[in-house]
């Protein structure tokens, strides 16, 4: 199995530091997301907001469609949240829309996170601070335990990745 690893660390501790407090981290049930794949993500964003202080005004959303995730942030949004770290890619300039139409402005009232989506989150307005997987790395390892494999070697049960945050222009200081 390979994963990425410290992804929520990086981009929660991002926000942190810009002094948000309520934040929530939306993404969708895809076929492929195994349970421990959900809990992991959950259960280090609950340690890291613990870490902080801050475990009663952070959450976690899970949406199946695109219209369920929409409707999740507006309603955080409407509560006081401020900051997302949206688990989707493809859906983020339709998230950016959803944002401005409860009448706030990102950077300035909401910081965005999402996953990057190449050709489309450095071009978005404002570009999209992204998390993004070092995909070659994980290629190569998942080809070498897969030679490992192959040749009767010791194989590891998972692989894991460091992801990379992109700092760019959807996340800013929390104002109150």
């Amino acid at each position: 199995m390979c994963l990425q690893d410290g992804e929520v660390r990086a981009a929660m501790e991002h926000l942190i530091a810009l002094g948000h407090t309520r934040i929530a981290r939306i993404r969708g049930c895809s076929p492929w997301s195994t349970g421990e794949e959900l809990a992991r993500g959950f259960d280090e964003l609950c340690r890291i907001a613990e870490e902080h202080g801050i475990r009663d005004t952070v959450r976690s959303c899970f949406g199946g469609t695109l219209e369920e995730k929409i409707a999740q942030l507006r309603s955080l949004i409407a509560e006081g949240y401020t900051a997302f770290l949206v688990v989707l890619s493809d859906e983020s300039p339709i998230l950016l829309d959803a944002i401005r139409k409860c009448g706030r402005r990102v950077p300035e009232d909401v910081s965005l996170v999402t996953y990057e989506s190449r050709g489309v989150s450095a071009f978005q307005n404002p570009p999209l601070t992204t998390l993004e997987y070092d995909y070659a790395r994980l290629v190569s390892s998942a080809l070498l335990e897969l030679d490992h494999a192959m040749n009767g070697k010791e194989t590891k049960s998972r692989i894991i990745v460091p992801g990379k945050l992109n700092v760019r222009g959807s996340t800013g200081p929390h104002v109150s």
